[in-house]
């Protein structure tokens, strides 16, 4: 049994159109006890995932399936199996991809198209960026990068800007809390990365 959550009012309603003649089924509301979660978004913006985020703590333990555009951008989407989705439908898939996904959620599995899977492979970061990370992680300043590395200032500016684009971090805080999350693996290559003589981050 899935329930569609709020989000995208056009696409929820295509949805439970979708849903209701199919076998999985669905509830009007969450006292039915769902197996899956569905949650359309119409954009990929920020706070569509902040949305995710609040639907994963307000549900834990309920596997969350989000609808997402065509375009969504690789980061937002590992951004959001990071913040707990399990499985991802596209909506130009949506017709039909929605009731095989949710049936594999309900088996257990993480479910991703084949289009999405390729996207979800991290960008890699150029060794100027790990070193750059890596010193940010520490504390640095972008003053106190450019000094450490012998760049210019709008260099690491440039640096940092790129890196935290593959990251899909919004911040130095949030940036530092990926590099550090042994779950992510982003970690492992930029804390080891050399910087030139100074002191790795810890």
């Amino acid at each position: 049994m899935a329930v569609v959550l709020a989000g995208d009012p056009q696409m929820r309603t295509e949805i439970v159109a979708l849903l209701s003649g199919a076998a999985l089924g669905v509830a009007a509301s969450m006292q039915a006890r769902p197996g899956v979660l569905i949650l359309p978004l119409g954009s990929s913006d920020p706070e569509a995932m902040a949305e995710i985020e609040l639907t994963v703590k307000a549900h834990p333990g309920t596997p969350l399936l989000v609808v997402l555009p065509a375009d969504t951008p690789g980061a937002r989407l590992r951004r959001a199996v990071r913040l707990g989705v399990c499985g991802v439908v596209t909506a130009d898939r949506l017709r039909e991809a929605r009731a095989p996904t949710a049936a594999a959620l309900l088996a257990g599995q993480i479910v991703v198209p084949p289009g999405v899977r390729r996207q979800l492979a991290p960008t890699p970061l150029s060794h100027r960026e790990k070193q750059v990370l890596n010193l940010v992680v520490a504390g640095y300043t972008n003053r106190q990068i450019a000094d450490a590395l012998y760049l210019s200032e709008s260099t690491v500016k440039t640096h940092v800007s790129s890196a935290f684009a593959k990251l899909d971090a919004r911040s130095r805080a949030e940036a530092a809390a990926i590099v550090l999350d042994p779950e992510d693996g982003r970690g492992l290559g930029v804390l080891s990365t050399d910087v030139d003589g100074h002191v790795a981050a810890a």
